[in-house]
């Protein structure tokens, strides 16, 4: 079976991070995964926060091509921008290059993370991985039907996520039901 490819390029900041991918290939199941383009209609943005920013530009990485920003600041609530695409099998795999910085202080809490939720053929979401950072009173815990992966702050870096291998890591998740993935920038705070 073919292994298909989504890339991504964005930026996210919670202050948060940046994802950024500057190839793409003709199998990439994103639109505007590179975000070279202005994001909507192809990205939407919900939101429960209400000072967050949401933009792109071709500054937040040192290379020429754009990114996506993400940026959540004062105040609590979450924002995510998104791209539910159908995948043919969960043969596919989804590289980013990405770069997180967040900060609370005292009872306060940020996050930030490349946000992959796997949902059925209706579309209800059936579990998720979130690739990204997160401060020590955040309350983000893995489960059967979350998986957290922890990176490393103010740096870029590429990852790459195999979904048939990552759904391994969720027990609540029968593969065989997947149908979509909701790839997303998505930022969460508490009190900050």
């Amino acid at each position: 079976m073919d292994r298909k490819t989504i890339f991504l390029t964005a930026a996210l900041s919670v202050l948060i991070g940046v994802v950024t991918v500057p190839r793409v290939r003709a199998d990439n199941l994103l639109v505007n995964g590179a975000f070279e383009s202005p994001l909507e209609p192809d990205w939407q943005t919900s939101a429960t926060s209400y000072n967050y920013t949401v933009d792109r530009g071709v500054g937040y990485d040192p290379d020429l091509d754009y990114e996506a920003r993400l940026l959540e600041d004062t105040g609590s609530g979450w924002v995510r921008t998104s791209q539910t695409v159908w995948i043919p099998s969960t043969e596919v795999e989804i590289s980013a290059a990405l770069w997180f910085y967040t900060y609370a202080t005292s009872s306060a809490w940020g996050a930030a993370a490349l946000s992959i939720e796997y949902l059925d053929g209706a579309q209800a979401v059936l579990g998720e991985t979130r690739i990204g950072q997160w401060t020590h009173l955040c309350t983000w815990a893995d489960g059967p039907a979350l998986h957290l992966i922890g990176m490393p702050a103010e740096m870029w870096f590429t990852y790459t996520l195999e979904l048939t291998e990552e759904l391994t890591h969720l027990p609540a998740v029968d593969p065989q039901s997947v149908a979509y993935v909701r790839v997303s920038l998505f930022t969460d705070v508490y009190d900050c």
